[in-house]
């Protein structure tokens, strides 16, 4: 997947690349950048929601006017159990690079590149268990 010039939400409807439940899903060797055009506020690179099992590697993000790669989750809903983050490269976001928030057990984050993000390269918040950068 190339996302470029997306308006908002772009491929899936939530920021350029994303994805809000199910299982096993993956976004890999995808190139993600200068989001957010019309609406700055909309304009991250991958978002992945709530699910278990996902995994998202070897992915270029750069130039959004929002978040590089969020993990977030509805506090009412099962979180993202399980997902694995890692091989990607991040620079140039608008806020942090890389975003994960709640409780999201299982959760792996290692080798990743995050740098020069207007919010902080890393921001992880609440329970990850497993942060390998």
């Amino acid at each position: 997947v190339h996302a470029h010039h997306c308006a908002g939400y772009g491929i899936s409807n939530v920021n350029s690349i994303g994805v809000l439940d199910g299982i096993n899903h993956t976004v890999r060797n995808s190139i993600v950048h200068d989001t957010g055009r019309l609406n700055p506020s909309q304009g991250g690179g991958i978002n992945e929601g709530e699910g278990y099992g996902h995994k998202i590697y070897n992915n270029i993000v750069y130039n959004t006017t929002d978040r590089g790669i969020v993990l977030a989750w509805n506090p009412n809903g099962p979180g993202a159990n399980g997902t694995e983050i890692y091989n990607n490269t991040v620079y140039n976001a608008g806020a942090e690079g890389i975003y994960i928030s709640g409780a999201q057990s299982g959760t792996i984050l290692r080798n990743n590149i995050s740098y020069n993000n207007r919010g902080g390269d890393f921001n992880e918040k609440q329970y990850l268990l497993s942060i390998k950068r």
